[in-house]
């Protein structure tokens, strides 16, 4: 733990920076945006990320009720970006991943639009071709049928359960650091999340919190200013008087990662359709990243 109270004393604790159809690497190669952070926590051995969120896996077929169809067919539409829908898109990405030279793979919540058969059955068939260790953090839409008028909730868990790991924290603890993904972030946390949560948090390592809806900052307020500008005033992350309000276990894990001595040194978040980036703690920085439907992909580069 003192050796990560040393690293966070350092002026230097993460610089960022953002590439616009970089030049380099197989994403900007195919037409991708990539969002590039480089984050220094005095590794000896640098790491590489590659983060996907907000992809929003379409399938309209016959598993769509002919009510929905319309609405449907006007949805696959919107998320259509560059000439691919997210069915064409997706298509593509596991080739993409494999031609980069990364150490980890983070799914960062809402792959799918929502949970059907074909929409987990493709996800998984292109999972299946990523050569690389992967942490796929749940959301919203990757376990709900909002166009049902009902839906078996733990149906669609156990087709999420079929493609990688579904507990409710997702940790993977690399040799020098520890990546620590909150699954199904749109839900408040239980008692034996926020304990599990502290043993990783004491391990003596540098953690990275990984999760889909982002967490307010402990003090400040452009998180606030730029989620209203960007979602029509909505304020969409973790924090009292947000869309999200924590409850008292999910407040006590926010003040975990805000603590002076907490290990946490960065977090990961997608969400808000928009890139954002400051502090989230006096320790910590967040990271949002854009959106992959609209062709945006995130790079995280740790030494």
């Amino acid at each position: 733990m003192r050796r990560i109270k040393a690293i966070l004393a350092c002026a230097c604790l993460l610089l960022m920076c953002a590439c616009t159809n970089c030049e380099n690497g197989a994403f900007g190669d195919a037409g991708y945006t990539v969002d590039e952070v480089n984050l220094k926590v005095g590794l000896d051995k640098p790491i590489k990320l590659i983060v996907i969120n907000d992809l929003h896996l379409q399938i309209n077929n016959d598993e769509i009720s002919l009510t929905e169809k319309e609405t449907m067919t006007a949805r696959v539409k919107d998320f259509t970006t560059g000439g691919l829908t997210t069915e064409k898109r997706w298509k593509k990405l596991p080739a993409l991943i494999n031609k980069e030279d990364a150490d980890y793979v983070l799914f960062a919540g809402d792959m799918l639009d929502f949970n059907s058969e074909a929409t987990v059955s493709a996800l998984r068939e292109g999972v299946e071709k990523i050569e690389k260790p992967l942490m796929y953090v749940r959301a919203d839409h990757d376990i709900e049928n909002y166009w049902q008028d009902s839906s078996d909730y733990w149906k669609s868990v156990e087709r999420q359960s079929s493609i990688s790991d579904n507990s409710a924290l997702i940790v993977a603890e690399l040799d020098e650091i520890i990546l620590m993904g909150i699954n199904y972030s749109q839900n408040n946390v239980s008692r034996g999340t926020v304990d599990a949560a502290r043993e990783i948090m004491s391990r003596g390592k540098p953690v990275i919190v990984v999760t889909h809806v982002p967490i307010g900052q402990e003090t400040g307020t452009e998180l606030q200013t730029y989620s209203e500008e960007v979602r029509g005033g909505r304020r969409l992350y973790w924090a009292p008087g947000a869309s999200n309000e924590p409850n008292a276990e999910m407040a006590e894990l926010l003040g975990m990662i805000y603590a002076d001595d907490s290990p946490v040194v960065a977090v990961l978040a997608g969400h808000l359709h928009a890139k954002w980036e400051g502090k989230v703690s006096e320790n910590a920085i967040e990271h949002i990243f854009a959106p992959c439907f609209q062709g945006n992909v995130g790079i995280v580069n740790i030494e």
